[in-house]
């Protein structure tokens, strides 16, 4: 989690099997990597936070 930026990375892959399991693992490449942005409302009044 960052919770400057309120977020968090996506560093692996669980892609859905045909049979309906889940296969976990690493992403097929760096660029798989993602950050993912909590909305607003998740993090709404942090700037009164103290720390």
């Amino acid at each position: 989690m960052d919770l400057d930026r309120v977020g968090v990375w996506i560093r692996t892959a669980e892609p859905e099997l045909c049979t309906g399991h889940r296969a976990p693992g690493e992403t097929k490449s760096e660029a798989g990597k993602r950050f993912l942005v909590f909305p607003g409302f998740m993090w709404h009044g942090r700037a009164g936070r103290a720390g």
